[in-house]
């Protein structure tokens, strides 16, 4: 029973709802400005629905704060955002929060064997970040997610094959 309109007026989402099984990948599909991004903004509370309740694991999900939320569900937006720096510096940006304090940050090889499973195994660590093409910092972003080990993440680009099974 989700529904969003944006502050001018125009309903964005309305009365939607879906249920996602963990361990699943799911395919959320339709045309451009049907609310599929806006579907996952809300979902990690980058948006608040006008209606209805987003629910994680049954609980509603403005009972965790915002930075706990997203420590348990990855975002990885469309467009990848990389910071000046390595490919390293970039992977291991998440475990500078201090939300994320707690997390074990992953040695090189663990890395390098994420971006071989990502299928960026000409990809360096010390390459400068800024200088890999879209496609690459496209996957370092969904590696970048994942290495935070989240319950779930969610992408919302276009149908790219599974690149992690851990």
């Amino acid at each position: 029973g989700v529904s969003f309109t944006y502050p001018d007026g125009q309903p964005i989402v309305q009365d939607a709802g879906a249920d996602f099984e963990a361990g699943r990948f799911h395919l959320v599909e339709g045309p451009s400005g049907a609310g599929k991004s806006t579907l996952l903004r809300l979902a990690v509370r980058f948006e608040e629905p006008n209606q209805g309740a987003v629910l994680f694991k049954g609980k509603d999900i403005r009972a965790l704060s915002p930075a706990t939320l997203r420590t348990k569900l990855a975002y990885v937006q469309q467009i990848p955002i990389m910071l000046p720096g390595t490919v390293r510096q970039n992977l291991l940006l998440p475990f500078t929060y201090p939300v994320n304090k707690d997390q074990h940050k992953p040695e090189d090889s663990v890395l390098e064997t994420m971006l071989e499973d990502c299928e960026l195994k000409g990809v360096a660590l010390d390459k400068e970040a800024l200088n890999c093409s879209v496609g690459q910092k496209q996957r370092l972003s969904i590696i970048r997610s994942l290495l935070l080990k989240p319950d779930w993440t969610l992408y919302p680009g276009p149908r790219w094959k599974q690149c992690w099974n851990g």
